[in-house]
C-alpha cells in the first residue's frame, strides 16, 4: 500500500505495510515519536498520530484519513529531518560501556525446521557460556524443545527489556551473512555496527534486511545467517559482541 490508499488506525490485527512505515518516518522526522519505523501501526504510532493531531488542532481520534494525512504532508513538505529513533540510537551508542558486563543479551535460536533448531541451539548455547564469562547476562528466546514463531520471540525480547539481540539462522544453500534492520524509510545504525563487529569475528557479508526479529524489536539486533551453525560460530559471536562494546568506547 502507498500512504493514503487506506484509513490507518490501531486495530487487532494491526495494520502492516509500507504505507505505515512512511507514516512513521514522517511523524518521527517532525518530532512525534512513533518508535522504530517497522511498518506496524501499534500503540506508539497511534500515540504519535494523536500527538500530531493535538498539535495541529485536528480531531484527536488516532486515525490517519484524508484530513490528517494532508496536514502531515503539508508540514513535512521539503527535506525531512533525522528521525527520533536514529537520534535515540546514537545517544544509546554514546552511553554504551566498554564491556558487556551487566548487559542483557537476547539470543534467538531459529527453529524453522528441526535441523535449524538443533544447530541454532548449539550455537546460541556456546555464545551464552562465553557471554557469561565476559560478565554479560544471556537470555534465550526459547527452550531447547520448544518452537515459537519469530514474532512471538521478538515480542519476548521487548517484554524482558533486552539490550542487544543476536539471532541464529541456518541458510545451508546460501552465503554466510550478518543482517541488521534496514528498510526503505529507516535503518538501524547501532544494528549495523553490531553486524559489522560480528562479521569481523565470524566472517560474512553485512546486509540490511527487515525480518521480524530485526524490525519488531526495540533493541539493536543482528541476524547471523550461516551455511552451518555450531559452537564455534557461537563462540565467535561472543567475541564479536565483546568487540562491539570495545569499539563503541573507542569511538566516543
Amino acid at each position: 500500500y502507498r500512504l493514503g490508499d487506506r484509513l490507518l488506525y490501531l486495530r487487532r490485527p494491526m495494520f502492516r505495510g509500507e504505507d505505515v512505515a512512511e507514516l512513521q518516518s514522517r511523524l518521527n522526522s517532525l518530532g512525534f515519536d512513533a518508535g522504530k519505523v517497522d511498518g506496524i501501526f501499534g500503540p506508539d504510532t497511534e500515540a504519535a498520530v494523536m500527538d500530531f493531531q493535538r498539535n495541529r488542532y485536528l480531531a484527536e481520534d488516532g486515525k490517519v484519513g484524508p484530513t490528517t494525512l494532508t496536514e502531515i504532508r503539508l508540514v513535512t513538505r521539503g527535506e525531512m529531518r533525522e528521525n527520533l529513533h536514529s537520534i535515540r540510537e546514537r545517544e544509546w551508542m554514546r552511553r554504551l560501556p566498554s564491556t558487556m558486563a551487566g548487559a542483557h543479551i537476547f539470543l534467538d535460536a531459529g527453529c524453522r525446521d528441526p535441523r535449524e533448531a538443533r544447530q541454532a541451539w548449539e550455537a546460541a548455547m556456546a555464545a551464552s557460556l562465553d557471554i557469561q564469562a565476559q560478565g554479560g547476562l544471556p537470555m534465550m528466546s526459547r527452550s531447547q524443545d520448544v518452537e515459537l514463531p519469530e514474532r512471538i520471540r521478538a515480542r519476548r525480547a521487548n517484554r524482558i527489556g533486552a539490550d542487544l539481540i543476536v539471532a541464529f539462522r541456518l541458510n545451508p544453500d546460501g552465503p554466510d551473512q550478518v543482517f541488521f534492520f534496514a528498510s526503505q524509510y529507516s535503518s538501524s545504525a547501532a544494528g549495523e555496527q553490531l553486524a559489522l563487529a560480528l562479521a569481523d569475528t565470524i566472517g560474512g557479508e553485512v546486509e540490511g534486511r527487515a525480518a521480524a526479529i530485526l524490525k519488531e524489536t526495540r533493541a539493536p539486533a543482528a541476524v547471523v545467517s550461516r551455511r552451518r551453525l555450531d559452537h564455534e560460530v557461537g563462540r565467535g559471536v561472543a567475541r564479536g559482541l565483546g568487540r562491539f562494546f570495545a569499539l563503541a568506547a573507542v569511538k566516543r
